[in-house]
């Protein structure tokens, strides 16, 4: 933050110091990489979007990493970088992120189960109608997570919902019809 503007200018002398990093086998590192990566996306857009090739593979391998804080931090950089991205950007990693992703919001904690909604919210955005075909399984899950009344997990449902509301906004009306009648259910019960 702060100097945008002359950084800009240095992407292609960073970012391959960066993505080195987010190889480490240091946790550290690997971490302070990825939120470097996450912060590079925040804040020198447009011009970052042009090195998807190189950003999305490496946050692909960070998010197979066992450390559930750099799985967290990676899905604050698929958020951050993929809600600037256009759906031919994305698409070629749609199944290998969602798949990731549906495991984390299943098997995670609540805090990266939060993350992982964002970064699922974030990539629906950029796929658009894309999305369609991991809708079914995606809604299922967050509907579920809906359905979950205990009070701890108030934020998690919150984050279900926001997820729910960029999805139909990505899919478009059409394709999300067959699962507006289970949200609003699931939604009004939760009041």
């Amino acid at each position: 933050e702060g100097c945008q503007e002359y950084l800009r200018t240095q992407i292609t002398v960073m970012l391959p110091l960066v993505l080195r990093a987010v190889g480490d086998n240091e946790r550290t590192v690997k971490e302070a990489a990825m939120f470097c990566l996450g912060q590079m996306a925040e804040h020198l857009t447009p011009e970052i979007s042009l090195y998807g090739e190189q950003i999305l593979p490496a946050a692909m391998a960070a998010l197979e990493a066992p450390d559930v804080e750099v799985q967290m931090i990676t899905c604050y950089v698929i958020e951050q970088f993929c809600e600037r991205l256009k759906s031919k950007q994305v698409a070629p990693y749609m199944v290998a992120f969602m798949t990731k992703l549906l495991t984390l919001l299943q098997h995670g904690r609540p805090t990266l189960q939060e993350k992982t909604l964002s970064a699922i919210a974030a990539l629906a955005i950029a796929a658009e109608e894309g999305f369609e075909q991991f809708l079914p399984a995606t809604t299922g899950l967050l509907l579920q997570l809906l359905e979950v009344q205990d009070e701890k997990y108030k934020r998690l449902r919150g984050g279900a919902l926001d997820a729910l509301g960029h999805i139909s906004l990505a899919v478009g009306p059409d394709l999300f019809q067959p699962y507006l009648d289970l949200c609003m259910a699931a939604c009004s019960h939760n009041l």
